[in-house]
């Protein structure tokens, strides 16, 4: 069985990867934010702030559906949007500690705190502001193995 997530503002569905009971992550983002692991649209980690109106479908397995699994060229930060045809989020910068970022978001989620972020792109590299007190998600997806 999967979990699907919408956020509201945002048109992606989020599908999990290990999460099957829609009850436990909603009683997790009850007490702050929550680090889900998805596969579709894109295989990362989809960080929720408990402060987000999400909507957690659980999907039967015998619904027809295929996972994508598509990974990121590279290490990749989206926010609020998720990924679109026209926007392929942030680049991180190699060796960033996708780890670390991830607890640091959630952090910044949880006390509304803002955090800076080292991104880079072919246009050359800058920082994006992220503000935990309105950040709803952020989703850090890890280059292929």
């Amino acid at each position: 069985m999967y979990v699907v997530i919408t956020i509201a503002g945002d048109p992606a569905s989020w599908w999990t990867e290990s999460v099957t009971d829609a009850t436990e992550l909603a009683a997790e983002l009850a007490q702050g934010p929550a680090d889900v692991p998805v596969i579709d649209p894109l295989k990362g980690n989809l960080l929720i702030s408990a402060k987000a109106s999400v909507a957690i479908v659980q999907v039967p397995p015998s619904q027809s559906w295929i996972p994508s699994g598509t990974q990121a060229p590279v290490a990749t930060l989206y926010v609020q949007a998720g990924p679109t045809a026209g926007s392929s989020g942030y680049t991180l910068p190699v060796g960033t500690d996708l780890a670390d970022l991830r607890n640091q978001i959630r952090a910044a989620m949880a006390a509304g705190s803002v955090i800076k972020v080292p991104v880079s792109s072919d246009a050359g590299n800058g920082i994006t502001v992220l503000n935990g007190g309105t950040l709803t998600f952020a989703v850090v997806c890890p280059p292929p193995s």
